[in-house]
């Protein structure tokens, strides 16, 4: 990240996650009524719009990623289904209006710096699958940053009643989405169900039924893709009650049947997001 001298700071926001690291000088930084010099080995995370300043001075080196919203959903799975830091900071930022952001100190090291190298040489490379090794390399950069320096997370601001819950609540039904019920979902958490399905619509968008069914598409792809199972095998798996009640859904969610995608992604194999 460069800026030229003189250039104007101005606040803005964006519908994407962005990581910022100091890896070498210093960066003005403002965000949620906050203003902070970051120093060498600081790390922010700021979640989608959400009004942030940053300003690198002279001769810094910042390192910038951003990350689509919907990358979490299929790259970064396994952060989102644990019960830790960056999970809850994740799925607020995912599922809630939350405004928020989470500062970590990261010293830089030969290992942290050859995984940031990794993630730039794969962002602009054009091997074939070098997005979803990137996302590979940012995977680990996440994880390493969870387990050697969750402990030194400066800032984090939860929201309030009902969602603070919605962290447990959608990890939850992530977790267990081929049975779970919104009857059974009220009683683990001790809300009635009608009022809890209005809860998740109005801090989400999306009702329950349509977040249960688009877990149960996203893992239907991902058999689709990588394994050889039966369309009726994989219904089953993700846990829709008849093939043809899966084949509707799926359609409704890629215009296609789970047939047609199939062919489709073995002839085109490295497009990921074809129907996108």
């Amino acid at each position: 990240m460069l800026h030229f001298y003189n250039e104007a700071a101005h606040s803005h926001s964006h519908n994407y996650f962005e990581i910022n690291y100091v890896l070498k000088g210093s960066m003005k930084f403002e965000c949620v009524g906050e203003t902070r010099t970051m120093s060498e080995g600081e790390l922010c995370i700021i979640a989608p719009e959400t009004n942030h300043t940053i300003v690198a001075d002279d001769q810094s080196i910042i390192i910038c990623i951003v990350i689509k919203k919907s990358t979490f959903h299929t790259s970064f799975f396994d952060i989102l289904r644990y019960d830790s830091l960056l999970s809850q900071f994740f799925h607020n930022s995912l599922y809630t209006s939350n405004k928020n952001y989470l500062l970590f100190v990261v010293p830089p090291s030969e290992k942290f710096c050859e995984i940031i190298k990794n993630i730039f040489i794969e962002s602009h490379s054009n091997e074939p699958n070098a997005n979803a090794v990137c996302c590979s390399y940012i995977n680990i950069f996440l994880n390493e940053v969870l387990r050697n320096f969750s402990n030194t997370y400066l800032y984090f601001k939860p929201t309030n009643t009902i969602s603070s819950q919605i962290t447990p609540i959608l990890a939850y039904i992530k977790n267990n989405y081929q049975s779970v019920s919104l009857q059974f979902l009220g009683e683990k958490f001790n809300y009635d169900a009608a009022y809890l399905g209005k809860q998740i619509k109005r801090l989400m968008g999306s009702s329950y039924n349509e977040i249960v069914n688009k877990y149960k598409v996203d893992n239907a792809v991902l058999l689709l893709k990588y394994s050889e199972k039966k369309i009726s095998e994989i219904s089953e798996a993700v846990g829709y009650n008849s093939t043809d009640h899966f084949s509707r859904c799926f359609k409704d969610e890629f215009y296609v049947s789970p047939i047609q995608y199939r062919k489709k992604m073995q002839s085109n194999f490295e497009d990921d997001d074809y129907f996108h």
